[in-house]
Formats: structure tokens, sequence, C-alpha cells
């Protein structure tokens, strides 16, 4: 059964450790299991049938945590597994080839970052990728023909990008491979199959709506 789950965020300045869930079936939400810690601008995804949040502010200047929480729908609990070797909040995060990659963020007071890794669910380890061609908090990614696709995001201050850069995992490289027409950051990515043909749509984010 598919599932749409919404989870943590925040209201009137608090943050909410709560998680509902939506059942298409019924077009009914209800809620479930709280997260471990509640957090804003968390990186998720899900992997064979479990949902992981990684990261995600814990402070109001908005650095962030290290914690990987995982969620299991049919045992409606929370887990943590092994934490990320680096504390981020506002990254973007994919899986590929049964691995999570958690890409950029906010890594301290004063740095967007440009640093990747992977995790493991079978060995529960985290390890250091490549680091990307430039900062960036709050990109979009997505994976197309078995390689990440960043783009977009924050290298500072009002600085945005309209890069994008494409990983391979088999080499461990990044590269940019091109631009889009508007800058921004706080995109969201998704690879749509339409026919024979995969594409990449960008919706929209700062500082251009569209």
């Amino acid at each position: 059964m598919a599932l749409c789950m919404q989870w943590g965020g925040g209201r009137g300045g608090s943050r909410l450790d709560s998680v509902e869930c939506y059942n298409p079936h019924t077009n009914s939400w209800q809620f479930t299991e709280s997260v471990k810690m509640a957090v804003t601008s968390p990186a998720v995804v899900a992997l064979d049938g479990l949902l992981y949040v990684t990261g995600g502010a814990v402070l109001e200047d908005g650095d962030g945590t290290d914690l990987a929480q995982v969620y299991n729908p049919k045992r409606s609990m929370w887990t943590e597994v092994a934490p990320m070797q680096i504390a981020r909040s506002g990254s973007a995060a994919c899986t590929l080839k049964g691995k999570i990659y958690v890409i950029g963020g906010w890594h301290a007071s004063t740095e967007n970052t440009d640093k990747v890794e992977c995790y493991n669910p079978k060995t529960n380890k985290w390890t250091m990728c490549a680091p990307m061609k430039e900062r960036r908090y709050r990109p979009g990614a997505a994976v197309v023909d078995g390689k990440i696709y960043v783009l977009g995001g924050e290298e500072g201050w009002d600085r945005y990008h309209d890069t994008i850069e494409r990983y391979c995992d088999e080499t461990d490289t990044w590269e940019i491979v091109g631009e889009m027409p508007t800058s921004r950051s706080w995109l969201s990515c998704v690879s749509l199959q339409l026919r024979k043909d995969i594409h990449m749509c960008c919706l929209p984010g700062t500082p251009n709506d569209i």
C-alpha cells in the first residue's frame, strides 16, 4: 500500500516532532509515532520500505544535527541508525543502488558546504564521497540514468546557483554539466519517465518562483 508521510517542520517558532500519515485509499490523515528529535530542514528519502530522515536544524541559528532517524511504517516505529559524519541542515538526499546520499547543506553557522556522504544500510556505515564543485545549501537532487544530478542551491548569503552538477558513483567524481534558466535554492526535484524518455522536473524555489 502506498502512503504519504509528513513530519516535523515548524509552527509559531517551535519545532514539531509530530508525524502524519496520508492513506490515499481512504483519503484521510492520521497521526503516527513521533520522531525521536524534532528538526526543521532535514533531508528525507525512502528506501526498501523505510523512511530516512537525516540531519536537520536543531538550533535557532540553523545549525544542524548528525542524527539519522528511520521510520518503519509496518511497525509504526522510529529508530536511530549510525550518525552522519558531519552535522548538517538544508541538505538534499537521494538513493542510488541501494545506498543513501546526503548532499550539501548548512554545516556550521557560517558555512554552506560542498560535502557529500553515503549511507549503506547493510553495514550501517557512512562514508565521505568526493565533494561537489560548489557549495550548496538547499539544492535539489534527483537520479537519472544511474547518475545523481544536483541543481541550484546557495553558495552563500543571497548568492544563488543556476548550475547543475552530476555525480558518478563508479568513479566518485562530480562535473558541472549545465545551467538552469534561473538561479534558485529551496527547490525540489523529481525524475519523470515519459514514454521512453526520462525528464527531470525542477519545482519552484527562491529567489525567483516560476
